[in-house]
């Protein structure tokens, strides 16, 4: 099935190369082309190529052979997506008891398809479910899972 455009007008690949800058960023390593396409398993032209994409969209500043900075806006759309990812796969492992590397590849993939308005109910049911039943309910599925 073909990735949808999100309304940011990113493709699917595009999201992840900005999100990859953001995780570099967080973890304290320079975004750097070589970095980006060791991180991703992609190669250096690919990477510079999706930089060229995400500059002109105003979300990275990169210069040849310099860091890679996200701009702003770039960082919004990256902790956007980012905030994403993370609900989903606290989703799939803590609730649905999904195995880490197997959420971390579902999540990965769910990000760029579902729409806002799920997302909000996500979250809403993510939270009723950690605030119910004094935070007992993702247990008590888990183990209603075991059980089947």
């Amino acid at each position: 099935m073909p990735h949808r455009r999100e309304k940011n007008g990113l493709s699917a690949n595009m999201e992840d190369y900005l999100e990859t800058i953001y995780f570099q960023d967080l973890e304290g390593l320079p975004a750097k082309v070589k970095n980006i396409a060791d991180s991703m398993g992609v190669s250096k032209p690919s990477v510079t190529e999706a930089l060229s994409v995400l500059q002109d969209r105003g979300l990275v500043l990169h210069q040849k052979y310099g860091d890679i900075e996200l701009t702003d806006k770039g960082r919004r759309e990256a902790d956007r997506i980012y905030r994403k990812h993370k609900m989903f796969k606290r989703l799939f492992t803590e609730v649905f008891n999904i195995s880490d590397e197997q959420a971390e590849d579902d999540a990965c993939k769910v990000e760029h398809l579902i729409s806002d308005e799920t997302v909000d109910q996500v979250q809403r049911f993510l939270d009723f479910m950690e605030d119910g039943a004094n935070g007992s309910l993702p247990q008590q599925f888990r183990e209603y899972l075991a059980k089947k």
